[in-house]
């Protein structure tokens, strides 16, 4: 990512950034963690994606599975890398999911 600028950065609660594209507005990246109510605490993960195809859509919401997936073994130091064949098989999940909400 090059070029991006972050916009919100509230530690350890907020941190939020754009991403730029090459043709349309910037994409908006935030990350909110909030009290569960225990020990642990809620991540709010969004992106904004302005004048995006549906295709960028079911690609982005694949791949930040794959990455996001990594975040609990990560808490306990276990690196899980990302995984192409795995955002691949999980596109027509979304692809699916999007054609559902019409």
């Amino acid at each position: 990512m090059s070029g991006g600028e972050v916009i919100a950065f509230e530690p350890p609660q907020l941190f939020a950034w754009t991403w730029p594209m090459d043709d349309r507005p910037a994409l908006v990246v935030r990350f909110e963690l909030a009290p569960d109510g225990g020990d642990g605490c809620v991540l709010t993960f969004s992106e904004s994606r302005a004048g995006a195809k549906d295709v960028e859509l079911t690609w982005g919401a694949a791949g930040w599975q794959v990455f996001l997936d990594g975040l609990e073994g990560a808490t306990e130091g276990v690196h899980t890398p990302g995984s192409m064949e795995r955002e691949k098989a999980l596109r027509p999940v979304y692809e699916a999911q999007l054609v559902a909400l019409g």
